[in-house]
């Protein structure tokens, strides 16, 4: 579903991944991990079309899109949650899901109902506090907010940036469990945390990024009984 082949990109002059390669299959959660400056936020922004390449190829569903607009990317079906929780603070919960519907309008208002009661399904606090300003929610709530709003365009392919970021344990377990039954429903993940036991419990396989450089790749499982993974990332806590 998305291929990255040999990808050098950064800012300026300054290179921060360096000749990366990846691939999703349709219906997986793949996480990346690493730590803080390893390069994943840039990775993302590359692959949704924020960061042009400087060189490889980066192909979704057989297409190249190395170089297809951002907006272009999401008509496709590839819709990224950014880091940092940004919402629209000074509109509603519903005005912001329905921005996030803008490129599916011409489905009309049946469909935007449709997605808006599969949002509050998924969560409840939204249809609580849908007529509340998105910039008074909880740090928990807006981040619930911006995942729904991503979803309302329908996407393939979902990317998260960091969505525990700032949350209590309960409510990124919380998170968490929307991502895994949204990936039963049949969305394909790419995680990008620094919560690596978490994002690695979910997901089915997963990168260690460090300096730019993906270094160690492979099933979830082995990854979390990885040595290397263990002391630096896990805190020796690994699981059979």
């Amino acid at each position: 579903m998305l291929r990255i082949n040999n990808m050098t990109t950064g800012y300026g002059m300054a290179d921060v991944l360096h000749g990366f390669d990846m691939e999703l299959n349709k219906g997986e959660i793949i996480a990346v991990v690493g730590a803080n400056g390893a390069g994943k936020s840039t990775l993302m922004r590359a692959i949704s079309g924020l960061l042009p390449l400087k060189s490889g190829s980066i192909k979704f569903n057989g297409k190249d899109i190395s170089k297809v607009s951002a907006h272009t990317r999401v008509d496709q079906g590839l819709v990224q949650v950014p880091e940092g929780r940004q919402v629209f603070g000074p509109l509603s919960v519903v005005e912001n899901l329905t921005l996030g519907f803008f490129s599916k309008r011409k489905q009309g208002k049946t469909q935007l109902q449709k997605r808006l009661e599969y949002a509050y399904h998924l969560f409840p606090k939204l249809a609580e506090r849908k007529g509340q300003k998105a910039g008074s929610l909880s740090g928990g709530e807006q981040q619930m907010l911006v995942i729904a709003r991503a979803l309302m365009s329908d996407p393939s392919l979902l990317l998260l940036d960091e969505p525990s970021l700032g949350l209590s344990p309960l409510i990124t377990e919380q998170i968490f469990e929307v991502l895994v039954e949204l990936n039963k429903n049949g969305l394909s993940i790419l995680l990008v945390e620094q919560n690596a036991f978490e994002t690695l419990s979910i997901s089915d396989r997963g990168y260690l990024i460090e300096n730019g450089n993906m270094v160690l790749n492979g099933d979830s499982k082995q990854l979390l009984n990885n040595p290397k993974v263990t002391e630096v990332y896990l805190g020796n806590e690994a699981i059979s």
